[in-house]
């Protein structure tokens, strides 16, 4: 887990491009290099059954900055009204707002199968 963090701290302080991480061709690439270090972290400390498919976070690519402020995001309330386009082949089954694994806020953990 610490490779990643180390990773994620790189990429918000900008001393690393989101491209290193996840390729390029990616519509907001430093949102979603954070969002895949943020899922791959969280996952390491859950068990098989309980892995998350996707956090997302702030554009910015930082963590949401309260709870409060994760729930009444747009990409939040796609989800709680079924509108949310995440995956095309999943059906998304759970969803909500946990601290961050990376201890600087709150995201919004997504569970599709």
């Amino acid at each position: 887990m610490s490779n990643h963090a180390e990773k994620l701290t790189a990429l918000l302080d900008g001393r690393v491009k989101a491209s290193s991480i996840i390729g390029a061709g990616y519509k907001n690439p430093k949102k979603s290099a954070s969002e895949w270090l943020r899922t791959q972290m969280a996952n390491a400390t859950l068990t098989d059954k309980l892995k998350i498919s996707a956090t997302i976070v702030a554009s910015s690519g930082r963590a949401f900055k309260s709870e409060a402020r994760a729930r009444s995001s747009k990409a939040y309330t796609d989800l709680f009204n079924g509108k949310s386009e995440l995956f095309t082949n999943k059906v998304i089954t759970g969803f909500g707002v946990w601290p961050s694994v990376f201890g600087d806020g709150y995201e919004i953990y997504v569970i599709a199968r």
